[in-house]
C-alpha cells in the first residue's frame, strides 16, 4: 500500500511538471498582434439593395399582435395541406421596383434601394 502511495505521488508530480507551459509556448497566444491586424486589413463587403431584389422583412415586437399587420405569410401548398403541423410560416417576399421601392403594409411606398 506504501508502493501505491508512492508511484501515485510520483505520477502526480510528473504530471503537473509536464502539465505547465511557459506563457510564449502556448500557441493560441502567439503572434496576436498579427491576427487582430490582418482582419483589419481586409475590406468588407457592402451588401446594396438593388432592383428586382426580393426582401423579407420580419417586424418584432414585445406585443405580437402589434406586429401581426407587417408579418404577412403566404400560403403556399406546404403550409396550407400542413395546416395542423408546427411548421414555420412563409413570410411574404417584397419585390424591389426599378425606382427601389417597395409596397410595405400599413406604410405604404418606401424606398430602400441603395
Amino acid at each position: 500500500m506504501k508502493r501505491l502511495k508512492q508511484l501515485f505521488y510520483c505520477v502526480l508530480a510528473a504530471f503537473m511538471f509536464t502539465a505547465c507551459q511557459s506563457y510564449k509556448k502556448v500557441p493560441y497566444l502567439q503572434d496576436a498582434e498579427v491576427v487582430l491586424y490582418s482582419t483589419q486589413n481586409e475590406q468588407l463587403y457592402d451588401a446594396k439593395i438593388m432592383p428586382k431584389d426580393l426582401l423579407t422583412i420580419v417586424v418584432s415586437c414585445t406585443s405580437p399582435e402589434l406586429a401581426a399587420p407587417f408579418n404577412l405569410t403566404v400560403a403556399t401548398q406546404n403550409n396550407a395541406a400542413l395546416s395542423y403541423a408546427t411548421t414555420q410560416p412563409v413570410l411574404q417576399q417584397y419585390l424591389v421596383d426599378n425606382e427601389g421601392n417597395i409596397n410595405f403594409p400599413v406604410l405604404g411606398e418606401l424606398h430602400v434601394g441603395g
